[in-house]
C-alpha cells in the first residue's frame, strides 16, 4: 500500500505533531471545524483547544493522540483500514525580515511561524546575514542591561530571538530580536519550543 507523506511539525522536546486537517484526510476520519468557536472535531473527537497551532489556525494532533484515537502504528506510517500516510521530516529554517518586522519559520516546505518582531532600533541595528541558532534559555536575563529575556535562543553575539514584555512590533531593541508573549498566541514560547541548535537563520533587510 503506497501511502502519502505528511511533513510533521518538530518541537525540541522530541514530539512530533501533524496537522489535524491533513492527518484526518489521509486516514479518512471526517474533520470540521467551527471558524466561531474555532473548535475542530477529528472522526469524532474534539481537538483540545489548548494544542499548539499554526500561525494560519491549523490545530497540531500529536501523533500519540492519532494512535489514542484508533490509528495504527506500523514504523513511520499510521495507518487506518487501507487509509494512512508516511512521516516525511523537512529541514528546519528561519527568516527574519528587517524592513516587514516580521519573521517566519519553516519546517519542510510548510511555514509553521509567521508572526510580527520587534527588531534593533537606529544605532542598535539587528545584524544581518546568516546564522546558526544556539543554545536556549527560558530564563535568561541580559549580562548588560539586567532585563529579563524570556525565551531566549541565541544568534550570534549578544543578539538573542527573545519575548519581551515591551513588544512594540516596531525596531526599538537594543539588536536582538523581540518576539510577542501576549497576543493569541505566545509566539516567543512557541519559537522557543520548535527551535532546535543549529537551525539556521536569515536575517535580510527586506
Amino acid at each position: 500500500m503506497l501511502l502519502p507523506f505528511v511533513t510533521p511539525v518538530t518541537f525540541a522536546s522530541g514530539e512530533s505533531q501533524v496537522v489535524a486537517s491533513e492527518a484526518a484526510k489521509a486516514l479518512g476520519w471526517s474533520y470540521s471545524y467551527d471558524r466561531v468557536t474555532e473548535l475542530a472535531v477529528v472522526g469524532g473527537h474534539a481537538v483540545d483547544p489548548g494544542l499548539p497551532r499554526l500561525w494560519d489556525g491549523s490545530y497540531l494532533l500529536p501523533l500519540r493522540t492519532l494512535v489514542a484515537w484508533g490509528a495504527r502504528r506500523e514504523g513511520n506510517s499510521f495507518v487506518s483500514g487501507k487509509r494512512g500516510f508516511r512521516l516525511q521530516l523537512g529541514a528546519k529554517r528561519v527568516e527574519v525580515r528587517l524592513g516587514g518586522q516580521s519573521m517566519s519559520a519553516y519546517e519542510g516546505r510548510r511555514e509553521v511561524i509567521r508572526c510580527a518582531v520587534s527588531t534593533g532600533r537606529p544605532g542598535k541595528e539587528t545584524p544581518i546575514g546568516k546564522f546558526r541558532l544556539g543554545l536556549k534559555d527560558a530564563k535568561h536575563v541580559s549580562s548588560i542591561y539586567g532585563t529579563p529575556m524570556p525565551w531566549s535562543v541565541h544568534v550570534v553575539g549578544g543578539i538573542y530571538v527573545h519575548g519581551s514584555e515591551w513588544f512594540s512590533g516596531a525596531p526599538a531593541s537594543h539588536g536582538c530580536i523581540r518576539l510577542d508573549m501576549h497576543g493569541g498566541t505566545n509566539w516567543a514560547q512557541w519559537f522557543y519550543n520548535w527551535a532546535e541548535l543549529g537551525t539556521p537563520i536569515a536575517i535580510t533587510t527586506k
